[in-house]
């Protein structure tokens, strides 16, 4: 379908929104309208596209004219505006993680589906480098399956967060929960992807031992599947930085073979290492050469679906299977023990 979007930004203060406003610059399509409950965030974006700005995303939904819409928001207030959204029959894409309630999750994935809304959710990496190296190595060679999976992702200090203007992200109240919450959506994703089963047992351990914050710094998650296939995921605000780096750890065991990141700031290096169980054999392919922008491939790919009438990436039904496990690993940390999903 060739057809020239009117788009909407509701809370267009998020920090993550700046990529996608970027994004929309590189397509045919305009942007409409902003909403941020910071008037003078909504309006110095607004003057950008030339287009108008709200303080009230209510009222942006009632008084434009909108074909979709990129939600963004604080987390303790994102049900409320997808449910808005859907409320008026707009198709969308949102940030993660909208909720850690899987009752919450369940209603808003039966709305939009009783409305036959598209939606999506962007988790990127199923289109980051090592994901993409590990599906075309597959498609050449019997890999197995994928057993075991061990995902770190030590990210920059939290004083980012109050660089960014989204101070927001450490109270716990209004983001819900602090490095997992806001990063484990990928990681949850990545295990599902990856082995196409559904996680039925969680253990997890958080602590606020680095900061001290009313959030999560530090999260240690275990995920097993019911054929014993074990996920294992940890989440850190603690890499000591003044650039926008972090410590990446991504190790993929199957039945024949171990996929292993190297990934080094300074020289660069990107490279994914194959060892053959077989033979020892190592393979060492150089992820540089697939595109790095992930965000924008999924954007892209995602827009193509809405256009063409297919569904989401990760539309809300799939999603809530995400926001099951998260909502379970949260529950795992407060009653110290390993919950059943």
């Amino acid at each position: 379908m060739d057809k020239e979007l009117k788009i909407a930004f509701i809370e267009v203060g998020h920090y993550h929104a700046g990529m996608y406003l970027n994004f929309i610059k590189k397509t045919k399509h305009k942007i409409i309208a902003v909403s941020d409950k910071n008037k003078e965030i909504a309006q110095k974006i607004a003057k950008e596209f030339t287009c108008h700005f709200y303080s009230d995303y209510h009222k942006l939904l009632k008084k434009e004219d909108i074909d979709f819409v990129f939600s963004f928001g604080r987390h303790c207030e994102m049900p409320e505006i997808i449910d808005s959204i859907l409320e008026r029959g707009i198709p969308l894409c949102t940030e993660k993680p909208i909720t850690n309630n899987a009752g919450i999750m369940k209603k808003l994935s039966e709305k939009a589906n009783k409305k036959g809304l598209f939606t999506d959710v962007v988790l990127p990496l199923r289109f980051s480098p090592i994901i993409l190296a590990i599906k075309e190595f597959s498609e050449k060679n019997n890999i197995g399956e994928i057993v075991h999976c061990y995902f770190r992702n030590m990210a920059g200090p939290i004083q980012r967060y109050i660089d960014w203007r989204n101070k927001w992200l450490l109270d716990k109240k209004i983001a819900l929960g602090g490095s997992f919450i806001n990063e484990g959506p990928h990681y949850i994703d990545l295990f599902r992807y990856l082995t196409k089963e559904e996680t039925k047992f969680v253990y997890a351990g958080m602590n606020n031992c680095i900061y001290g914050k009313s959030i999560e710094d530090n999260s240690s998650v275990i995920l097993e599947t019911a054929s014993g296939k074990r996920g294992v995921i940890e989440i850190c605000y603690g890499y000591p930085t003044d650039r926008n780096w972090r410590d990446f750890a991504f190790v993929i065991n199957t039945t024949n073979f171990l996929f292993t990141l190297i990934d080094i700031e300074k020289p660069r290096i990107f490279k994914l290492e194959i060892r053959c169980r077989k033979n020892n054999k190592v393979e060492i392919t150089n992820l540089l050469k697939y595109n790095q922008d992930v965000y924008n491939v999924f954007l892209e790919e995602m827009l193509k679906r809405y256009l063409n009438n297919q569904p989401g990436i990760i539309p809300f039904n799939y999603y809530y299977g995400i926001v099951k496990v998260l909502d379970a690993i949260y529950k795992s940390v407060m009653y110290k023990k390993v919950i059943q999903i």
